[in-house]
């Protein structure tokens, strides 16, 4: 969820939502997936890229696997079979500003 307001018009703001897209949606421990952060680039703006995988214990926490990214996406495989989810953020480089994390998107690894 990327907020957004207008200075000049206080009045002029809200919420983008852009959920991260996975290429391929499932596959097995070999698969190379894509994980597309954004449509377009602009300069002086990275983001980061978290993960969790498992629903219990220790990694049922999110972690912080990129930052600073630049591309408009990451690739990755995972060596065992669960559901890892990612979500990514929005960072302004060289300032604290950033956005809320994105919607978290699920990959069935078998």
């Amino acid at each position: 969820m990327y907020p957004y307001h207008y200075k000049i018009h206080p009045f002029m703001h809200g919420k983008i939502r852009v959920p991260i897209k996975v290429s391929p949606a499932d596959g097995g421990t070999g698969t190379v997936f894509t994980n597309t952060l954004s449509a377009a680039s602009r300069a002086g703006y990275s983001f980061d890229v978290q993960n969790k995988v498992g629903t219990t214990g220790i990694w049922n926490t999110w972690r912080t696997w990129k930052t600073e990214v630049t591309s408009l996406g990451v690739t990755f495989h995972h060596a065992s079979a669960g559901p890892p989810r990612l979500r990514s953020g929005l960072d302004r480089n060289g300032s604290t500003a950033t956005s809320a994390w994105s919607p978290s998107k699920m990959i069935t690894i078998s």
